[in-house]
């Protein structure tokens, strides 16, 4: 099966970009209207986010969602063939205007620095990518319950300056992290994700628990801190928008609201890409387990 992702990923290589992108339509309009998974979800949350919307506003925008999701089909099967040194393919598709602010905290700090973000757009192009300009980053990561996507995910996941960090490391992670940092390299934490036993933080104006590892690791070290999502235009044509966050933590409070303030601040990043790219972030996901609002599709 492998095999068979990998030739799919060859011959997408061959096919005309905008064709590309006509084939992950059809493949997202196929999933709405006739494998509609978790498309209540969808619904509901978009209605949540957005009541401002009227309901066929809503469904608009869903079936836009569901696009999306038949382009990152397509745009995986480029990931899985894309192989360490294949730096053309990386130059002819993506752009970062500010990556050289970036290279400079490095350079001047040397303690390392902190990546985070939300899953939008294409966000598996951001190891790749760093890597193809000579910077190492060690992401924590969250396990696939499907055997073969979890496969498919370590093999795009597969380039020299890419570790990835998975669960059954348990409490090391933290270790390996700081270790990174130490190293003057890059880490990286995605935060719009459920996570059981975190504390509730607004996230696109709605409690939701959240990860509160990046706000542990620039609490404890300091070091900068950039928001960074790949942002699609079209499928083979992407553009990541980069920059430095200011972190402003209040005076006299606990460790654990310290904690919650950063993951705040991120968490309003973070919202901030998605409302101005709605259709590019994963609305199937369910976000926000446990916050009663959201009972009814939890």
């Amino acid at each position: 099966m492998i095999k068979l992702f990998r030739f799919a990923g060859f011959i997408a290589w061959k096919i005309p970009a905008p064709l590309l992108d006509r084939i992950g339509v059809f493949l997202g309009l196929l999933l709405f209207y006739l494998i509609p998974i978790r498309k209540k979800l969808v619904l509901f949350q978009l209605g949540m986010v957005f009541p401002e919307k009227s309901a066929s506003e809503i469904r608009k925008l869903a079936r836009q969602n569901y696009i999306h999701y038949g382009k990152l089909l397509v745009e995986f099967l480029l990931l899985i063939d894309l192989k360490p040194g294949d730096s053309s393919k990386i130059d002819k598709t993506i752009r970062c205007e500010n990556l050289p602010a970036l290279k400079d905290a490095l350079k001047s700090g040397g303690k390392g620095a902190i990546i985070t973000g939300g899953h939008v757009g294409l966000w598996e192009a951001i190891g790749p990518y760093l890597s193809r300009h000579g910077l190492h980053v060690t992401v924590a990561v969250k396990r696939v319950t499907s055997p073969l996507f979890q496969s498919l995910r370590e093999i795009f996941q597969a380039h020299p300056g890419v570790s990835i960090l998975d669960p059954s490391l348990g409490n090391r992670r933290a270790a390996y992290l700081l270790k990174a940092l130490r190293d003057n390299r890059i880490t990286g934490i995605f935060l719009d994700q459920y996570r059981h036993g975190e504390p509730f933080v607004p996230f696109l104006g709605h409690d939701a628990r959240t990860n509160s590892t990046a706000a542990i690791l620039y609490r404890k070290t300091r070091v900068p801190l950039f928001l960074i999502h790949v942002i699609r235009k079209r499928v083979g044509d992407y553009s990541i928008e980069l920059h430095e966050m200011k972190i402003e933590i209040p005076e006299g409070v606990s460790d654990e609201d310290e904690i919650k303030a950063i993951s705040g601040t991120i968490n309003n990043g973070i919202s901030e890409v998605i409302r101005r790219n709605p259709d590019q972030w994963l609305w199937a996901h369910r976000r926000f387990k446990e916050n009663p609002l959201f009972r009814s599709v939890n």
